[in-house]
């Protein structure tokens, strides 16, 4: 079922144009946002709607990660390498920012208020 999705999918991105049209009745709006990674990869942005062959599908990606229960290590601080030591010699849950953990994982302010514009 999976690789069959994933052929539909890639049929449409090779057949579709990089902006596709909100189907909005309510009221106008403009295409939703995206960003081309490569030549077969789309990046379909948060919280904007999409109308692929007359369906229409809303994004909103991001969640907070799980496994940071023990902290999110900087490592510009001093004691990066010992905390770093100690947090894995106790087999503690734990990340690095901007090595495995990003401030942006979680949706911003404004994305979700965009979500929520996208949504009405």
């Amino acid at each position: 079922m999976i690789a069959r999705i994933a052929r539909h999918l890639g049929k449409l991105i090779l057949r579709q144009p990089l902006l596709f049209a909100v189907n909005a009745p309510r009221r106008a709006r403009p295409a939703a946002i995206l960003a081309k990674i490569r030549p077969h990869v789309i990046h379909l942005m948060r919280g904007q709607a999409f109308e692929l062959q007359g369906r229409t599908f809303f994004t909103m990606g991001g969640a907070q990660s799980h496994d940071i229960a023990d902290g999110i290590l900087d490592m510009d601080s001093p004691d990066f390498y010992g905390q770093y030591d100690s947090l894995r010699r106790n087999r503690r849950q734990f990340r690095i920012n901007h090595v495995s953990w990003w401030q942006e994982e979680l949706p911003s302010d404004e994305e979700y208020a965009e979500a929520r514009q996208t949504l009405e």
